[in-house]
């Protein structure tokens, strides 16, 4: 296979991924609002990564919200490029729950990246990754720690905003009535997985799920989802299964 690109334009960063010699590199950037020069820049940097200039790709597939910014590239929708990217790092999945800074979405499959169906959260932050970052900022933490104060709790807050806005105002009510930081998060976590967790039910699908976006590197938020669902198939950078997918559409379109 000739070297291939995705690149997956988010609202808040920017993946591409290179899939060389059967080697898979990825660039990770903040977009900061300027799609087009970002995408450049981490599409660069993926390339630096395989020791490749642009001109030895057969195909380039840009998806996300920024996808048209990205020049002498292939438009995909980011459905079907989560669906290929978990297709190739976990076959046996039958399910993708894609939880990103704008809401969460989950895709049936039907095999390998084969969608059958897939629903989408509201324009609300519940059940994306968005209210995590909120907080973050809220308790003064970086969005990372997040996982590992939840993890510490003994007793989680009840936690039920619904969007980003209240969830700092309760964020504040909790915290003024004395209620740990590790403990909400602990409840924040657990409020966001049963959204999430309903909405899986609610695909009725079945069989193994894996994880992508922003939120599937939270370990506190996915010790909650496992509770709730069983075992979740967990990617080595899961911000790029997208990314991934996109080179590998890309791939599937060589001649």
């Amino acid at each position: 296979m000739d070297p291939v690109a995705g690149v997956d334009v988010g609202a808040l960063f920017t993946k591409a991924v290179v899939v060389a010699e059967g080697c898979v590199h990825v660039a990770v950037l903040p977009s900061d609002g300027k799609y087009g020069v970002v995408a450049e820049r981490a599409l660069a940097g993926a390339l630096g990564r395989a020791g490749l200039g642009r001109e030895a790709l057969a195909g380039v597939v840009a998806t996300g919200l920024g996808a048209s910014h990205v020049s002498h590239a292939r438009p995909h929708s980011e459905i079907s490029c989560l669906a290929r990217g978990i297709g190739r790092l976990f076959p046996d999945a039958r399910q993708v729950i894609d939880i990103g800074a704008h809401g969460t979405r989950v895709i049936r499959l039907t095999g390998p990246g084969v969608v059958g169906d897939f629903s989408v959260s509201g324009q609300c932050a519940a059940g994306s990754a968005r209210i995590l970052e909120v907080v973050a900022h809220l308790l003064g933490v970086e969005i990372g720690e997040l996982g590992g104060l939840s993890l510490r709790s003994r007793a989680p807050a009840d936690y039920s905003a619904g969007c980003a806005v209240f969830a700092e105002t309760e964020a504040i009510s909790l915290l003024t009535r004395g209620v740990s930081r590790e403990d909400l998060l602990a409840g924040l976590h657990r409020s966001l997985a049963e959204k999430i967790g309903a909405m899986v039910r609610g695909r009725g699908a079945t069989g193994l799920a894996a994880v992508a976006g922003g939120g599937a590197k939270d370990v506190g938020l996915r010790a909650w989802l496992e509770a709730s669902l069983g075992r979740l198939l967990v990617p080595p950078e899961p911000m790029a299964v997208a990314a991934l997918g996109g080179a590998l559409l890309a791939a599937d379109a060589e001649p």
